[in-house]
Order: C-alpha cells, then sequence, then structure tokens
C-alpha cells in the first residue's frame, strides 16, 4: 500500500518530475521527421562503496524513445520496482543518446549502413524510494545524473525493432555525494512511427 500522507507531501515533487516528462513528450512530438518508439528496459541498481539508487531488486521502465538526428535520440520514461518490493521506488528517466558506430536512422525508405550499433547515453534519473508500507525506511525524494553505454543495438526502426543488449553505467547524486552502478540487461524498442 502506498503511504498516502508521504503522496500528499509530496506532489510539489510530483509536479516538477510531471512538467519534466511533458516537456520531454512535447519535444519528442516535434520530431516528425524522425522516428518514434515505445521502450521498455530492465535496470538494475547495484550498491557501491558511497550508495544505491534503490535498495537491491529488478526494477523495470516504460516510456518514449525519438530520434532527433540521424545519431542523436531523446529517450523520457518512468522506471519503477517490480521485485521483491512493487512499487517501492519510482524514477522518471530523462536521456540523450549518441550511436556511436554509425547513423541510427537515414530516411523512411533507406536503411542503415548498421544493422548492429553502440549508444552512448547521459541523463538524470529523479524521483522516490521507501514509497511502499513494506519498506523499511522513510520514503526519501532523489535524483542522480548518469551516463551509460550500450555496448549492442540490434536493428533500427526502419525494421520497426531494436533491442538494447548489456548496458552498464554510473550514476552520481550531487545531494548524497554518492556514486552507483547500474546495468540495464535488455531494452526493446518498437516502431510506433518510422
Amino acid at each position: 500500500m502506498v503511504r498516502l500522507k508521504f503522496i500528499f507531501r509530496c506532489r510539489s515533487g510530483y509536479r516538477i518530475i510531471l512538467l519534466i516528462l511533458a516537456l520531454a513528450l512535447v519535444a519528442v512530438s516535434g520530431t516528425a521527421a524522425q522516428d518514434l518508439s515505445l521502450s521498455f528496459q530492465h535496470w538494475s541498481f547495484l550498491k557501491s562503496g558511497t550508495g544505491s539508487i534503490s535498495s537491491p531488486g529488478q526494477h523495470v521502465s516504460a516510456g518514449l524513445t525519438a530520434g532527433i538526428s540521424s545519431r542523436i535520440e531523446l529517450h523520457a520514461g518512468l522506471a519503477g520496482m517490480l521485485t521483491p518490493l512493487p512499487g517501492d521506488t519510482m524514477l522518471g528517466v530523462l536521456s540523450v543518446g549518441y550511436a556511436m558506430m554509425g547513423e541510427r536512422r537515414v530516411s523512411e525508405r533507406i536503411p542503415p549502413a548498421n544493422w548492429v550499433n553502440m549508444l552512448a547515453e547521459m541523463g538524470v534519473l529523479a524521483g522516490w524510494t521507501g514509497i511502499t508500507a513494506a519498506s523499511p525506511g522513510d520514503p526519501h525524494a532523489q535524483w542522480w545524473l548518469f551516463g551509460r553505454i550500450t555496448p549492442f543495438t540490434l536493428g533500427n526502426s526502419f525494421y520497426g525493432r531494436r533491442d538494447r543488449v548489456l548496458a552498464f553505467g554510473l550514476a552520481w547524486s550531487p545531494i548524497q555525494g554518492a556514486i552507483s552502478l547500474l546495468f540495464n540487461i535488455m531494452g526493446i524498442d518498437i516502431a510506433l512511427r518510422r
């Protein structure tokens, strides 16, 4: 069960995250010449010596990924804890990615030269952890800056699907002065518009 007092106390924080996501989606909707994909990802946050984004468990996210240019993309989504405490951590994700091995998109009629690519991303994770009543601590807001490398992206929007495999990266919290490792086993992008 969600702690209702926490939700009512942090409404302004939720508004900020919703505003950031709304602005990202407006930016995404303005990319009519580029592709738009529905994105699903797995997330794991590994504790380093100084901290962790979330308690141990598996997390999933859903969002939108849009091409801004032939090599640059924008991703906006929501990530939440799936196990062991569903919904205990909820984070907004906003990132900018760069296709490192070639164009991610040429046009609707011409496929990119590379079916396999690499992706480098920088972004922000912001939200709350410790939300559910089963969580041992009090809920608290947090935000992290992250960098991530995806060594294998297979496919692209021209073919209607792209799989992202074995992404890894680091996240840093300026507030806590903490560093956390992050790992994504798999991400799937399903083209909504090519």
